[in-house]
């Protein structure tokens, strides 16, 4: 008796664990769905604006997502937003898990009409590296030596945000060899 059920859990425990997998896979995938729902919230609200990455309010320097969580856009549940498999300390350090942000193209104030293919400009994805304090990371042509790189940790995968607001989930493969040496503005811009 004990025999079989041993065999049993054998056989399903890898079904769990794929069931599993892909559930992580999908709550990931929602949590940038949200994050690109917000980028469109905030340039509905300033006359069609993009966020800028960082901007300076009242003398104080602040990010995407510290604007965002202020105006309620996102993460304002009090709960961890990003990939539920980022599960490092770094990751886990701060209000955001294992999330990247395509800087390079968000320093300026600019229009959206300003942007060439929004459907193909990555917004932000899963990513390696961090930011003290925050968990994520800012992904920047000049600073991959420091982290940055995409996460391919759904299955060898790793979701994507694009400006549109479309979530995409890319292998390896399909992640543009050559977008990391792009010149500053061009970068993640497949």
């Amino acid at each position: 008796m004990i025999a079989i059920i041993a065999i049993l859990a054998s056989m399903l425990l890898p079904v769990l664990n794929q069931a599993r997998a892909k559930g992580q896979a999908s709550h990931c995938s929602n949590e940038f769905k949200q994050l690109g729902v917000a980028f469109s919230l905030y340039r509905e609200q300033y006359g069609d604006f993009l966020m800028p990455h960082k901007e300076v309010v009242n003398g104080v320097s602040r990010t995407w997502y510290a604007t965002m969580i202020e105006a309620k856009l996102w993460g304002a549940s009090g709960e961890r937003a990003g990939c539920p498999v980022a599960r490092s300390a770094e990751d886990l350090n701060g209000p955001v898990a294992g999330m990247g942000m395509n800087a390079s193209y968000f320093w300026m104030y600019q229009k959206m009409n300003r942007i060439r293919q929004p459907s193909v400009l990555i917004l932000g994805g899963d990513m390696y590296g961090w930011i003290s304090g925050w968990g994520f990371k800012d992904i920047h042509c000049s600073n991959l030596g420091k982290g940055g790189y995409p996460a391919f940790r759904h299955t060898r995968r790793a979701n994507f945000v694009f400006l549109d607001g479309h979530v995409d989930t890319w292998g390896e493969a399909r992640f543009p060899a050559d977008c990391w040496t792009r010149p500053a503005f061009d970068c993640l811009y497949p």
